[in-house]
């Protein structure tokens, strides 16, 4: 499931992102992605989407001497609230995943 962190310029939490993987299969275009050159800024949003993240060094992307910008379709998300433990939630969630995975 992807997750955008949102920090300001301090390194504090401001938002996450979330958008589960039902919402992505049941619409691939829930979540769009464009390229730039590194610690560029993002092209204009697309019509009915809004700006989630972007990631310097993408590992998933073809390039890594970039930046991707990721783009959220509108209402495709959910915000969760910035707290310590959301993060560790997230961590616990995924692994409780892998360990119910069939070996």
């Amino acid at each position: 499931m992807p997750r955008f962190e949102q920090r300001d310029k301090d390194g504090v939490l401001v938002e996450t992102y979330v958008i589960t993987e039902e919402t992505l299969k049941a619409d691939p275009e829930a979540l769009l992605r464009s390229w730039s050159n590194e610690g560029g800024k993002p092209r204009s949003i697309p019509s009915g989407y809004e700006h989630v993240a972007s990631v310097d060094g993408d590992p998933d992307a073809l390039r890594t001497d970039g930046t991707t910008h990721y783009y959220a379709k509108s209402g495709s998300y959910e915000k969760e609230k910035p707290s310590k433990l959301a993060g560790l939630r997230a961590v616990v969630a995924e692994a409780a995943k892998v360990e119910e995975a069939p070996k």
